[in-house]
């Protein structure tokens, strides 16, 4: 038996991957905020911290200490959830401190790359024809819509690239934390595996952050840390059900939605609350682009009909 074959609810696969792509298109507006009174690991760490303890009361009535239960193999795919999530949301906050949430958001689309990448090399997932095309509109797509942006990617140099390194690597580090995700699916749920990323990550983040920072915080900036926290918990638990029912290859293409997502309420967000956020510009080429990100992200993510 192929142990890592899903279930087959394609659609429900791709329908959790599309809310968990809207959900972290939204996340980086609220950290970009909150980056100006928090530092990366402390921010984390709050993350962390917040969502362990929501998640908590679930997961001890519904798996009690059996989740600690584990194979050798089980316990070296919760090591590499733990470093590579742990990196991924510190580096890129460490990104986010000198680049906008849209680039940022161009950047981390490595991320599926990678993950495509390793669901065809390491998972044997198949990959049509169809979908191919698929990914390279998707790719073209981005380029087109990130056209203002993608020259400065190698024009100007000093913080900005700096925050594109941070970004950078914190897509590699996405990539092997969802990889290992997926083989441990097969010995936890998804909210066991999160909750020991949330519990082990955050003792991690503990020796490097500042909890004393929270005290300076005002109550808005308290709720929004709060809501980071919940839309942390909600999409990742989402993204990591998804790969129970479709491929990662194919996850990682609906992801590659969540750009479109964070300019189009960046731009939402200026318009409600002038000056909190400075929405993208747009020209022909950019719209050009949404179209074609959207109809790869489509074609990518078709399951054919099995003969």
């Amino acid at each position: 038996m192929n142990h890592n074959q899903v279930t087959g609810r394609w659609y429900l696969g791709l329908l959790l991957a599309l809310f968990t792509s809207y959900m972290w298109g939204v996340l980086p507006i609220i950290l970009k905020g909150l980056l100006g009174y928090l530092d990366p690991y402390t921010l984390t760490w709050f993350r962390f911290t917040i969502a362990a303890l929501l998640l908590l009361p679930w997961v001890v009535y519904r798996y009690g200490w059996q989740i600690f239960r584990l194979s050798r193999l089980g316990w070296v795919l919760v090591t590499l959830c733990v470093l590579g999530a742990t990196s991924n949301y510190v580096m890129y906050l460490m990104g986010l401190k000198y680049i906008s949430p849209g680039s940022a958001q161009v950047v981390i689309q490595l991320a599926p790359m990678f993950m495509l990448l390793g669901g065809l090399v390491i998972f044997k997932e198949s990959f049509a024809l169809l979908q191919w095309i698929g990914f390279g509109i998707l790719v073209l797509g981005i380029g087109l819509f990130f056209n203002p942006r993608l020259s400065g990617l190698v024009s100007d140099y000093s913080a900005y690239d700096l925050g594109i390194f941070w970004v950078a690597s914190s897509a590699l580090a996405a990539a092997v934390y969802v990889l290992a995700q997926k083989k441990l699916l097969h010995q936890l749920a998804p909210e066991s595996i999160m909750f020991y990323i949330y519990l082990f990550g955050g003792f991690l983040l503990l020796f490097s952050s500042s909890p004393s920072q929270g005290w300076a915080l005002t109550p808005v900036q308290i709720g929004l840390v709060f809501l980071s926290a919940v839309i942390t918990l909600v999409s990742y638990v989402s993204f990591a059900t998804s790969m129970k029912h479709v491929e990662v290859s194919r996850v990682s293409m609906v992801l590659a939605l969540n750009p479109l997502f964070t300019v189009g309420n960046m731009a939402l967000a200026a318009f409600i609350f002038p000056g909190f956020v400075e929405p993208e510009s747009f020209n022909t080429l950019s719209w050009i682009g949404a179209i074609l990100v959207v109809v790869g992200s489509a074609l990518g993510s078709f399951k054919p009909n099995q003969a």
